[in-house]
């Protein structure tokens, strides 16, 4: 007798058991997020000019659902000049990426002061164990 499987999870979203598909939400969510990205391009491309604020209070849709949308390049904003969402970090205005240019900048000085001084870390103690080396080859030649 042969048993069906299906591979089935829950929802991220709402936690209900769906079967998965190329989604990775169920059918309602699914349908949800549809309906809410059809709200806001629809206000976009009537709205050129719209702010994150105008697009949140016209449609219903909350900041971060659209912030993801844009993000995920659901919805275009490089015709919509007053369309910018918040840095992960400092939440100051950006219209790409996750990291405003500061923020960024931040970032790589951070890692490279790092690397400079797990290189200055690595230097001292080659430098401790060639000295202990020394003194060692002198404790052996007595």
């Amino acid at each position: 007798m042969a048993t069906l499987e299906y591979d089935v999870q829950n929802c991220p979203n709402c936690g209900n058991i769906f079967r998965k598909t190329t989604w990775p939400v169920c059918q309602d969510c699914k349908n949800e997020m549809e309906n809410e990205l059809s709200k806001c391009t629809e206000f976009i491309r009537r709205n050129r000019q719209t702010t994150m604020s105008q697009l949140v209070e016209q449609t219903g849709v909350s900041e971060i659902n659209i912030t993801k949308y844009i993000r995920d390049g659901k919805i275009n904003i490089s015709d919509v000049p007053n369309l910018s969402y918040p840095c992960d970090l400092c939440e100051s205005s950006i219209r790409k990426g996750n990291l405003c240019v500061k923020c960024r900048m931040k970032i790589n000085t951070d890692i490279d002061k790092m690397k400079r001084n797990e290189q200055e870390d690595r230097e001292k103690l080659a430098k401790e164990n060639r000295a202990s080396f020394i003194i060692q080859d002198r404790f052996n030649k007595k």
